[in-house]
């Protein structure tokens, strides 16, 4: 049986403050108001049957007996990220992994207009698809490619 949602905002709280989390970051995350959030801790609405039960369980780490101890009905899947690092280096065995001083400009210089190019897991696919043929040399002609490969990327979706 579900905790009432009294004692599930005692609990909340708790696993909260074990995690070092505010109640307005949990909120940002799982995508509502904070008040509701608060309304939660205070034990006017019961979380533990909600729909958000899944996304705060993953937020702040609780374990399986936890969960299953705040509602044994729960059913919460979690999706363990690859850490990139190993995928990149399985991958890639004697791949050079540097980021060209040109792209790197052309980050700076262009994430305003899209903040894409800035991430560093694009930058590197970049520089690893540009060095094929010689790659872009300038800032200029790296936005053109990064450009090139998002509208190829989009039309695919379309």
């Amino acid at each position: 049986m579900a905790l009432n949602p009294h004692e599930a905002g005692t609990r909340l709280e708790t696993f909260l403050r074990r995690k070092g989390m505010q109640q307005k970051e949990l909120a940002d995350v799982v995508g509502v108001e904070p008040s509701y959030i608060s309304r939660m801790v205070k034990g006017h609405i019961n979380w533990t049957t909600g729909k958000h039960f899944g996304r705060i369980a993953t937020q702040l780490d609780l374990t399986d007996e936890e969960i299953k101890e705040l509602n044994p009905a729960a059913v919460v899947e979690r999706v363990s990220p690859e850490p990139k690092w190993e995928a990149h280096q399985s991958l890639t065995q004697g791949v050079d992994d540097s980021i060209p001083s040109a792209l790197a400009e052309a980050a700076e210089m262009y994430r305003a207009i899209d903040p894409r190019i800035a991430d560093p897991d694009v930058q590197l696919a970049l520089a690893r698809a540009g060095f094929f043929g010689g790659g872009p040399q300038t800032p200029q002609e790296w936005i053109r490619y990064f450009n090139d490969v998002r509208d190829w990327i989009g039309r695919g979706r379309a």
